[in-house]
């Protein structure tokens, strides 16, 4: 009897209850949602045409203000230069009465000018103060009627998402889609909290083998059921280069889903095979699971390594030419966990019949010698 098989049988047992969920997480509404390989987020999608309203509003409207901004005031001219008094010839006659004259007609002249001075500069700095406040009020209006329009046309935007049945999110699992909505709201702010934010399932698609995932097909044909054909993705300005991509990884969707079946049909059958060995002391069933759970072991290590190759590029490639529309999307981190831990499993219980193998023999010979011996 071979109790350290039993060790053999415990990680067969869990790397195939992973794998199982691997191939069924999201096969239904709210079953493992949360691995799903890729999440695609279109909660803003269409946010960056109300960017550009704003942008043009807005910066028209500061381009007409500082059209209207008062230049600075000048210094005002310098009082006029009065001519030195020693270059005046006074008159002969009595020439301390003529120099008293003088210099009062200079000190009245001097004195009207300063006045005049100062009543004209506090004139017009007046004036500018008014011109200036009337000019910052109009700027104060301008700009809070700008962020109402932009209001405006965000909230009708979100109507006319809601009308033709876009969901904030649709994530790719290995055998179907779902779609749904994030609550209590898709964008964390001051009062929300990204923690808070978490997924509500409206539905998920038929489990399909060999299933692809083209949100571009999902989302034309829920635009075009909600609005009889009125509207479809050229008006949201869907990035062809999203389709492109995504298209080019349908083979590898494919193959994952080849691969899972024929991992968890090896890793089945390296259980039962563990089972027996329970029970058998052969080096010939340590060499059946070896074969076998070899075989297990690279069709889970191809297929984590295709999905991991899909969640890292569809992820990539939608961030990198949705951001222009609003889309973006999640990798699957936790899925990647799930799928490489159970290919870990299998490679753990491999080597441990490897390692008995190995000993049998070792055994096997000294079994032979003792006999010799005895």
């Amino acid at each position: 009897m071979r109790l350290a098989a039993l060790v053999s049988v415990v990680l067969c047992i869990v790397a195939l209850v992973l794998s199982f969920l691997c191939l069924f997480a999201g096969s239904s509404k709210g079953f493992m949602e949360d691995y799903a390989v890729v999440t695609l987020n279109t909660s803003r999608i269409g946010e960056n045409v109300v960017n550009q309203v704003a942008n043009d509003l807005c910066s028209h409207s500061h381009s007409r203000r500082d059209a209207f901004q008062p230049s600075k005031l000048e210094a005002l001219p310098q009082p006029l230069a009065l001519a030195a008094r020693s270059a005046i010839t006074p008159a002969p006659a009595n020439p301390l009465a003529m120099q008293n004259l003088r210099r009062g007609i200079f000190s009245s002249v001097e004195s009207e000018i300063h006045s005049k001075e100062s009543e004209v500069h506090s004139k017009i700095t007046s004036a500018a103060s008014r011109v200036e406040s009337a000019i910052a009020s109009v700027e104060s209006e301008a700009a809070h009627l700008c962020d109402e329009i932009v209001d405006d046309i965000g909230d009708k935007l979100e109507d006319v998402l809601q009308r033709i049945g876009l969901h904030d999110w649709y994530s790719a699992h290995v055998m179907d889609f779902c779609e749904g909505s994030y609550i209590p709201g898709p964008v964390p702010n001051a009062t929300l909290k990204a923690s808070r934010i978490h997924k509500n399932v409206t539905s998920c698609s038929n489990r399909t083998a060999l299933y692809h995932f083209d949100p571009k097909a999902t989302i034309a044909e829920q635009i075009r059921n909600a609005t009889d054909g009125e509207i479809d993705l050229t008006n949201l300005h869907w990035p062809s280069d999203i389709t492109r991509g995504l298209n080019a990884l349908r083979d590898a969707q494919k193959a994952v889903f080849v691969l899972y079946c024929l991992a968890i049909a090896f890793i089945a059958l390296a259980l039962l095979l563990a089972v027996f060995a329970v029970f058998s002391t052969g080096r010939l069933t340590a060499l059946l699971n070896v074969v076998v759970e070899g075989l297990a072991f690279l069709c889970s290590v191809l297929a984590s390594a295709i999905v991991t190759v899909i969640a890292v590029k569809a992820t990539n490639l939608i961030n990198k030419y949705g951001k222009d529309v609003g889309v973006s999307a999640n990798r699957g981190n936790k899925f990647l966990v799930l799928t490489w831990v159970a290919t870990g499993l299998v490679f753990i219980s491999q080597i441990y019949w490897i390692y008995e193998f190995f000993a049998g023999r070792g055994r096997r010979e000294r079994a032979v010698r003792q006999a010799k011996q005895g």
